[in-house]
């Protein structure tokens, strides 16, 4: 690509970013003024099978390497429940879409993770990895090679013993360290 479309792709893309900063702020002043409510959508009338869409959201425009951790509500310490998440986005960085599975067993008698299963596109040494966090949680995490314009959504499924989660139970950590 010669150099002025180059520029001209950044400019777009830093107008971009620019609207969609606009637009975040205004629904969190919205929702800060009870406009309106979560974000997230439950689905589903029993307790199995139901569904969290949007249960989180991550963004950013830092470009490099580095890993994203997601870090649940679950603690082996105290929680004994299967989990299945499924995260979807683009990766402007790496010109590719986003789609990943974590499913498992956060089980409390041994305080670790069992049955533990994934798959997707982006993955640290052949799968996208659960494992339990230095503050015990269990985190999801997988690895990008360019990070610049990320956009993940995350999305949950009830399972026996499990729970609805909502907006507001995860933390989504950008960091170059294999775990945190």
């Amino acid at each position: 690509m010669e150099k002025v479309g180059q520029q001209s792709v950044l400019n777009d893309l830093v107008e971009l970013k620019r609207q969609a900063d606009q637009t975040e702020q205004k629904l969190n002043s919205e929702k800060s003024a009870g406009l309106i409510g979560d974000v997230s959508a439950v689905t589903g009338n029993a307790a199995r099978g139901m569904r969290t869409e949007r249960a989180a959201f991550f963004f950013t425009g830092e470009s490099g390497a580095a890993y994203i951790h997601i870090k649940t509500p679950l603690k082996p310490t105290v929680d004994n429940v299967m989990y299945h998440f499924t995260l979807t986005g683009y990766c402007y960085g790496e010109s590719r879409d986003v789609s990943n599975t974590f499913a498992g067993f956060c089980y409390g008698p041994n305080d670790t993770l069992i049955s533990v299963g994934g798959s997707g596109t982006h993955d640290a040494n052949g799968v996208p990895h659960s494992y339990i966090s230095s503050d015990g949680y269990v985190t999801l995490r997988m690895h990008f090679t360019n990070t610049y314009f990320l956009n993940l959504v995350l999305d949950s499924i009830y399972l026996d013993g499990g729970r609805v989660f909502r907006e507001g139970d995860f933390e989504i950590i950008r960091s170059t360290q294999e775990s945190i």
